[in-house]
């Protein structure tokens, strides 16, 4: 079988969480802000080979499962998804790009056979680091924990915005601006979790919406931080008066 060359070396990220494949520096801020948080990702090492398969896609993918089984990896099965259908005849063949997942210790291997057609690639490889064994039951524990306290607070808030002109939408607004990013992309990571095999999941911050959405986490810690303020207890600096007799 002839073997698949890269075109180019393999790239290495050079830090271990990167945006657009560089380490973050503070004049990436408008982007991560305004809509383009989602390439802050956790840095990974790949490469891409080019130019016609040397054998078919069916045989490609055959054997690339046969050797990483054959060194240790445990193989997942392969997802395919369609990239194009055709409307009306005549059809060209289907476009279809094939996801393998591969792991071995604490390293994930990705292989995406892509259409040459659609893509400048035909095979995308990636190998990146698994979370570490402790992090899920380190961090259910940690969430149920931390649950409970948001929940005292804003119980506590709650209470005391109770009759209080202007409080009650200001916290209304805060809880409404950190919630909204994980109500709409929780069920979405939910599916993609459920539709592909994830040796190891995504990180909590996209669960969280983040930093896709940190615009508004911002903006309603910027309520929260308004809403502490007109909370505190203040001293009564009127001078006491007592009557005798």
């Amino acid at each position: 079988m002839e073997p698949h060359r890269l075109d180019e070396d393999v790239l290495t990220a050079p830090a271990l969480f990167v945006y657009y494949n560089q380490p973050v520096t503070l004049d990436m801020w408008p982007g991560l802000l305004f809509g383009d948080g989602g390439e802050y990702q956790e840095g990974s090492a790949g490469g891409s080979a080019v130019g016609p398969m040397p054998t078919s896609p069916a045989e490609t993918l055959a054997t690339a499962e046969r050797r990483l089984r054959a060194a240790g990896w445990q193989v997942y099965e392969p997802t395919s998804t369609v990239l194009q259908t055709c409307a009306a005849p005549p059809c060209e063949p289907q476009q279809i790009q094939t996801v393998l997942v591969a792991r071995r210790g604490d390293t994930v291997f990705r292989a995406t056979f892509n259409d040459p057609r659609t893509y400048n690639s035909y095979l995308n490889v990636e190998a990146q680091r698994a979370a570490p064994p402790l992090v899920l039951p380190t961090a259910v524990p940690a969430g149920l924990v931390g649950g409970v306290l948001a929940w005292l607070v804003f119980a506590w808030a709650s209470r005391r915005t109770e009759g209080r002109r202007g409080m009650r939408p200001l916290l209304g607004l805060t809880l409404f601006l950190w919630w909204v990013p994980a109500l709409l992309t929780t069920p979405s990571l939910v599916g993609h979790h459920l539709d592909e095999p994830h040796p190891s999941w995504h990180p909590l911050w996209e669960w969280l919406g983040q930093p896709a959405c940190s615009l508004l986490f911002l903006i309603g810690a910027g309520c929260a931080i308004l809403l502490a303020i007109a909370l505190v207890p203040r001293r009564d600096l009127r001078p006491l008066t007592v009557s005798v007799g």
